[in-house]
């Protein structure tokens, strides 16, 4: 009885978990009470320090700033051109056709007389309009091919990639062509002639990726020889980048 409490101190002081297998269920006597562990409350921390530890990188590199800072400059430029130009980038000047670069036009001027620099800090609204939207495009419709080839495989895995090939065989102006034709001249039509462009590419870039990986897995509760999906996660972002 006298070493009862010597007992209870040691144990209250030792890992929770150990102290609550010899208690047992009813503790020693009911005189042991183990302190509580709440391992959730430091569940996020490694989380918080590698975002913090990313940034940190990201900040003390050259690449980044300097591909950021790019990236900010156009995109304030396509949204604040009309601001920023010296000139109007639609006025004709056929008397300054073709100058080279000076104090007046630091790029020159082209064929009709018009500022070189305005046109290009002008045209960064129509490149960041029509570039997001029409990539997105190529890489839904060649991961929707691709995924559809390797999914099923077989008869359409092949139609389907006959259609593929015989697109990325045909010059692009052809495809240019088509494209204006149907559509007219317009940003829908660049939009759609990227998209089209690009997509065969993604197409069998995904198709390659379904085919090289491993067989498809059975759907547990599925039709008999049903199969899942096979992995993109990884082929998306990188084909999307190029």
């Amino acid at each position: 009885m006298n070493r009862m409490p010597r007992l209870r101190h040691v144990l209250t002081a030792a890992e929770p978990a150990a102290a609550a297998a010899i208690a047992g269920p009813e503790g020693l006597g009911g005189a042991l009470r183990v302190a509580p562990s709440y391992p959730e409350a430091d569940a996020g921390e490694p989380g918080r320090r590698g975002g913090r530890s990313v940034a940190r990188r990201l900040r003390g590199s050259p690449a980044f700033l300097t591909g950021g800072t790019i990236v900010v400059f156009w995109v304030v430029c396509a949204i604040f051109w009309r601001l920023i130009v010296p000139y109007s980038p639609f006025t004709t000047n056929p008397f300054g056709a073709l100058r080279p670069p000076n104090g007046m036009h630091w790029l020159g001027t082209d064929e009709l007389g018009r500022d070189v620099l305005s046109r290009v800090l002008a045209g960064a609204a129509p490149v960041l309009t029509v570039a997001p939207i029409a990539t997105a495009l190529a890489v839904a419709c060649g991961t929707v091919l691709g995924l559809a080839a390797g999914y099923y495989r077989g008869l359409l895995d092949d139609l389907l990639m006959r259609i593929v090939d015989t697109l990325l065989v045909l010059p692009g102006l052809i495809i240019a062509v088509v494209v204006i034709g149907i559509a007219g001249p317009s940003v829908v039509s660049v939009i759609l002639l990227v998209g089209l462009s690009f997509s065969p590419r993604h197409a069998a870039i995904q198709a390659t990726r379904d085919l090289s990986s491993s067989p498809p897995i059975a759907a547990p509760g599925g039709r008999p020889g049903g199969r899942v999906l096979p992995p993109c996660a990884g082929t998306v972002p990188g084909t999307g980048a190029r």
